[in-house]
């Protein structure tokens, strides 16, 4: 199930105007029957069918750019899409809810996943302003986005939502990554520059239990070839539902940096190579640091800059790119 097999779907739909939606079946491989649709105002909408007896007692939802309607007299549930300008997005909802649902066969279940999805995904289709990210976000972003796509990469389709999950950064979290076993702190720097910054004596503070790690993702401007935050963005989604992953995680982390799927693309001027990426033992005793365990209690707000070529020997492994 991908953007290109539903978009073969929609151009082969052609409304009569005969009735109030012309739809087909999204395949036949999927127990509930799902189908795609337009509506006699053109809107794209995707319908479940369900048994007459099993109709929903379901109130219209309007949430912006998208309904979700229960006709109880053809018993289908449809999700409707206002706005086109959210086509690709409406794209990836339908295949969320397909990837999610396609083999149950309790109706109950699978008529109120459908629904619930519905309400976690409608958030992303708010296209709330928000305020631009500076030259540093979008370059600190990109470190974060790159690591979580090579975490992405070595996931299986039974952890791939245990690894997006444990992306936290956006959410205010002390470190980078809260991984089973370990947290990761990510840096990204220019190739332009020889040191990181740490903003705080919390950022390099150990985790009880897990041991921790610095990533410094070095990265040199590449215009107009080199990846974007949209590109990078493109590529996570792709990995994720090809194991059948739940993008809205993503979606959801990437909404507290005010990007979202719409708006990322107004980035695609900053463009980057990743030139090396490198990950630091910071559990060695010797590990140049301050943190809050270990300076005064009246030191506050410590913020400092590490020189990257004074860390060599706390190196652990590095990835170098062509």
């Amino acid at each position: 199930m991908n953007k290109k097999y539903l978009e073969s779907i929609w151009s082969s739909i052609t409304y009569s105007g005969e009735n109030e939606f012309e739809f087909l079946r999204i395949d036949a491989v999927a127990i509930p029957e799902l189908h795609l649709g337009l509506k006699s105002n053109n809107n794209r909408c995707l319908l479940l069918e369900l048994p007459k007896n099993n109709a929903l007692d379901f109130r219209t939802t309007i949430k912006k750019n998208l309904t979700l309607s229960m006709h109880k007299n053809s018993a289908y549930l449809v999700l409707e899409l206002t706005n086109n300008l959210f086509r690709e997005l409406f794209n990836d909802l339908v295949i969320s809810i397909y990837t999610q649902i396609y083999q149950l066969s309790d109706v109950d279940e699978y008529s109120r996943l459908f629904i619930r999805i519905f309400y976690k995904w409608s958030e992303f289709f708010e296209n709330n302003k928000h305020n631009r990210l500076s030259a540093e976000e979008i370059i600190g972003l990109f470190g974060e986005l790159y690591y979580l796509s090579q975490l992405i990469i070595s996931a299986s389709v039974q952890n791939i939502n245990n690894v997006l999950l444990s992306w936290r950064g956006p959410y205010g979290n002390t470190h980078d990554f809260v991984l089973d076993k370990k947290h990761v702190e990510i840096k990204t720097r220019m190739i332009s520059t020889a040191e990181i910054k740490i903003s705080s004596e919390y950022q390099l503070e150990p985790s009880a239990g897990k041991r921790l790690e610095l990533v410094i993702v070095l990265i040199d401007e590449s215009f107009p070839n080199g990846d974007s935050i949209s590109t990078v963005l493109q590529n996570i989604k792709y990995s994720i539902q090809l194991n059948k992953g739940d993008f809205s995680i993503v979606l959801d982390a990437l909404s507290k940096n005010g990007v979202t799927t719409t708006n990322a693309t107004d980035y695609d001027n900053y463009r980057f190579e990743v030139i090396r990426a490198t990950t630091y033992n910071c559990d060695d005793i010797n590990f140049p640091k301050l943190t809050r365990s270990g300076i005064p209690e009246a030191v506050v707000n410590a913020k400092y800059s590490l020189m990257v070529d004074k860390l060599a020997q706390y190196i652990i492994s590095e990835e170098i790119y062509e």
